[in-house]
Formats: C-alpha cells, sequence, structure tokens
C-alpha cells in the first residue's frame, strides 16, 4: 500500500503528536508498504541538514510554501491555489492509495479538499488545537472562525477518522460525524526499547547535585495548557509534607518556568532540563536519554489543562512509574484513578501534593500502580497500533 503521511506539524518540533507520526511511518515502512512523509520546508531542511536516516520516504513542500501562503491571505486573497497545485503535483507523480493527515491546520483542509478529486482514501487525526478549545487560555484553531467555518466545509471529504483517546471522539461527536467513521487508535509504544533500559541514578548526576532525593518528573514542552505555571504551587504544599525532594521538568521552554519561580527558596527544589543537543537529531523518539530519566524517576506528575491523550503519561507507565496526573479530558481516559494512577484537580495543589506523598512513601502502592498500569497499556505496542490503521485504510 501506497501511504502519504501529511502532518501539519514536525521535528524539529517535538512533542506527542510528532513522535506518533514518526513512529507509525516507521512500523508501517517496516510491514512492508511504501510509506512516504510529506513535510513543510522547516521539517523538511532539518531532516536534510541533520542526514537522518529513517526506513521512509521523505518528500518536502516547495521553499517558504506557509509564508507565500499566509502573505496573500492576510491581504484578504485565495492563497488557496499555493497548496491545490502541490497535492496534485504529488498525488499525480506518486500515486497514493492513501493521505494520512495528523494535527491539522488550515492548509491540511485545503489539502483535503483538493484530493477529493481523485480515486484515494482520506484519513484524518485530529490530536490537540486542531479539535479542542479552551477559551480561558485562548487555546484551540477553531476559536478562529475562518477556521471553523472551513473545518465544518471540510469534514464530508474525510473518509475515515481516528481518535487517540474518548475525549478526541467526543469532539467528533459534537461535530455531528458518524460512529462508524470513528476508530479509536491510541498511540503507540516500543516497549522492547523502554524494557532496554534499567534504573540508573547517574543520569541525574548531570543535571543537578544528586543527593539521594525523591525524583518528581515532569515532561513536555511549555505550553499554557500544560499547566506547568502551577507547579510551584504544588511544591509550596508538597515542601510543608517533606523535603526530600527535587521536581525535575524537561521539555522546550522548561528553564521558563524556573526562571519565573517567585519564591527563590523553591530553586532548590525545581531543576528544569532540555534533552542534549546532540541527541535531537535521532532517528529513536523519546530519545535514549529521556527513557533514562523516566526509568530513574520515582513518580511522574502531569499538571496539565487538557490533553487529547497525553502521551508521556503513556511513556511513564511504560518506564514502570507511577503517574499522577489532573483529572482532566485526554487524562482520565488513560488513568482509572487509585487503580493505574492517580488523578487530581488541577488547581488542587494541596491534593497534588498529599497525593505525591503518599505514592513516594508507600512502595507496595508504587508495585501495585505500577503493575496495573503496564497491564492497562500492554496492547498499546507500536506493531499492534500500525495494524490498526492499516485496517482503518483499508475500511470499505
Amino acid at each position: 500500500m501506497k501511504i502519504a503521511h501529511l502532518p501539519s506539524s514536525f521535528f524539529p518540533t517535538v512533542g506527542g503528536a510528532e513522535i506518533s507520526v514518526y513512529n507509525i511511518a516507521e512500523e508501517q515502512t517496516t510491514s512492508n508498504h511504501d510509506v512516504t512523509l510529506i513535510l513543510y520546508p522547516r521539517s523538511y531542511r532539518y531532516f536534510k541538514k541533520n542526514k537522518i536516516k529513517c526506513a521512509f520516504k521523505i518528500l518536502g513542500f516547495l521553499p517558504l510554501t506557509r509564508l507565500f501562503y499566509y502573505i496573500i491571505s492576510n491581504l484578504g486573497l485565495n492563497a488557496n491555489f499555493i497548496i491545490e497545485y502541490q497535492i496534485k503535483r504529488l498525488q499525480g507523480k506518486n500515486s497514493f492509495d492513501v493521505w494520512h493527515f495528523s494535527l491539522l491546520d488550515p492548509l491540511s483542509l485545503i489539502a483535503i479538499d483538493t484530493l477529493k478529486s481523485f480515486d484515494v482514501k482520506i484519513i484524518a487525526s485530529f490530536r490537540g488545537s486542531d479539535i479542542q478549545i479552551i477559551d480561558e487560555i485562548n487555546y484551540g484553531q477553531r476559536l478562529e472562525k475562518k477556521y471553523e467555518n472551513a473545518l465544518l466545509k471540510t469534514l464530508p471529504n474525510i473518509d475515515e477518522y481516528t481518535a487517540i483517546s474518548e475525549s478526541v471522539i467526543e469532539e467528533y461527536h459534537k461535530l455531528n460525524i458518524k460512529k462508524n467513521r470513528i476508530t479509536l487508535i491510541p498511540n503507540g509504544i516500543d516497549f522492547e526499547r523502554f524494557n532496554s533500559f534499567k534504573k540508573d541514578i547517574g543520569v541525574f548526576k548531570n543535571i543537578f547535585s544528586y543527593n539521594k532525593q525523591k525524583i518528581i518528573l515532569t515532561v513536555g514542552r511549555n505550553h499554557p495548557k500544560k499547566g506547568f505555571n502551577n507547579i510551584e504551587q504544588i511544591i509550596n504544599s508538597l515542601k510543608k509534607i517533606r523535603k526530600d525532594f527535587i521536581w525535575l521538568l524537561v521539555g522546550e521552554g522548561s528553564d521558563e518556568i524556573v526562571n519565573n519561580i517567585i519564591d527563590s527558596e523553591n530553586l532548590n527544589y525545581l531543576k528544569s532540563y532540555s534533552l542534549n543537543q546532540t541527541q535531537k537529531a535521532t532517528t529513536l523518539y523519546p530519545q535514549d536519554e529521556l527513557i533514562k530519566i523516566y526509568k530513574s524517576c520515582d513518580v511522574f506528575v502531569f499538571p496539565t489543562l487538557i490533553e487529547t491523550l497525553g502521551n508521556v503519561q503513556i511513556e511513564a507507565m511504560a518506564a514502570r512509574v507511577p503517574v499522577v496526573s489532573s483529572n482532566v479530558p485526554g487524562c482520565k481516559n488513560i488513568i482509572d484513578n487509585n487503580n493505574n494512577g492517580f488523578l487530581c484537580n488541577p488547581f488542587d495543589y494541596k491534593d497534588f501534593a498529599i497525593t505525591i506523598d503518599k505514592i513516594l512513601s508507600n512502595p507496595k502502592l508504587i508495585k501495585l500502580i505500577t503493575e496495573n498500569a503496564l497491564n492497562k497499556i500492554t496492547d498499546l505496542d507500536m506493531n499492534n497500533i500500525s495494524k490498526k490503521y492499516i485496517d482503518v485504510y483499508r475500511k470499505k
């Protein structure tokens, strides 16, 4: 099967959506499908510059495609031809059987409308800001009337929809998408890679002064929806209970959270870290270094405000680390409270602190929770997930 993947965002931006698309394309290629990743210029240049080796093929849009599109659009003119021409050319030259769109944006919608004139299957995987909305922090493309109208116009041109969680399915239902066109396929995990690493406290000695503290880990890029600004409030509650901890925040922009600390005493507890530059241009995601960090921490905490799934939760569970997350869409679809993890109100800082302390003080609880978590995600092996997508592509 000839498969084209077109994500609106890709490396060097690294998030759950980007990692998922990469891993799906790799797995499908190793399963003898002819897979091509179609990238916008920034991502295409990144792959070429870093000479990243991957199993799938890579094709790129013409240079400055996005720039010219938005310049012309902002002048009040119709710039759709910029995308239409390139999509027609790509399909005409490659004769793809399937186009799989992930994390959609206005350009994705134009591409889908263009492809409807071809005999090709169109799959859409909405993954976050393209489908969800939080008015309070101005989160979500659908808050823009132009995007919302274009989305509603394009929906009938999509053959099948996949959802990484029940939260996404709920959004699909609000858009009156028929149930028989929706398939639940969570993000996958390469269990073999995770199991190849062991706990190694030495990984922290290069990041901060380690002295047998309990390590609380949070992973993700700094974005208002992630709730990282609330970490200091949780620390304020937790340090009243215990002081033997370091909270490590790993991800792009994490240093901004530390730099904006209000109480300077909390600098003793909160540390930030960006993954080594030498490991960013890798063909393995998540990076080896990050898996080592997961494996070596004591508890994973995710104080997010909204998710479609929260890939980092699954990664932590695969690393056999107890997870404390916010009781919000996405998180509660994977975490069964007090069974395979814990859920707290994102603004109940005291509850977060009490829950973290309960975990750190009870090894038997950790063993129970992590075993249940592993059982929960066993069927999320990348090979199984890839096969599920192929089934959707072949669906009549």
